[in-house]
């Protein structure tokens, strides 16, 4: 089983959940607060931008370098 369904009152059954998807929405909601009013055919860039965001706040500094080059190219 790969989901769960909501709306039957599910949340979790064993290791399907999804705990880590509402995670990545409670930091994505303040970080696209300040772009109001985004379509939705720009949406997927602004979470690309956002995971290369997080992403390279993750590693230090030369490797987020090779990542940010990396990314660009």
């Amino acid at each position: 089983r790969e989901s769960v369904v909501h709306g039957d009152g599910e949340y979790a059954d064993e290791d399907v959940h999804v705990n880590p998807c509402e995670s990545h929405g409670s930091l994505l909601r303040p970080w696209l607060s300040p772009h109001r009013g985004i379509s939705k055919d720009k949406l997927t860039q602004y979470l690309r931008a956002f995971q290369l965001r997080r992403k390279l706040l993750r590693k230090p500094g030369r490797e987020a370098l090779k990542h940010a080059v990396k990314a660009t190219l």
